[in-house]
């Protein structure tokens, strides 16, 4: 229901639009993350296994953040501003749809 209302709604936009808020929201929600998530499990947990190794750790993660960072720049305001707000609505509305729906990080263990 969600999907289908937000798709109704972006149907009034520019096509451009729709394409590039949506390309920024995922570069600062998809791409970042993945750039912060081998910082954080390195940092957090440091006894898990690892099924790979980062060579010259930490600069692959310098160059992918700085390569992902030129993309606002040369990006419409408002769709910089989307991306941005895209973040904290997500981290709002995830909790709230994993309760309702009782799975993780809220399900019941067993």
């Amino acid at each position: 229901m969600l999907i289908g209302r937000l798709a109704a709604l972006a149907s009034f936009l520019d096509l451009d639009e729709v394409i590039n808020a949506l390309t920024m929201a995922r570069v600062s929600l998809h791409f970042i993350g993945q750039i912060i998530a081998p910082i954080w499990l390195r940092s957090r947990r440091p006894e898990v296994v690892r099924p790979f190794r980062m060579k010259v750790y930490p600069l692959p993660i310098v160059i992918a953040y700085w390569g992902w960072m030129l993309a606002f720049p040369t990006s419409a305001i408002r769709d910089v501003i989307f991306a941005l707000l895209t973040v904290p609505t997500a981290c709002v509305v995830f909790p709230v749809i994993a309760k309702w729906n009782r799975t993780r990080p809220f399900a019941i263990q067993a």
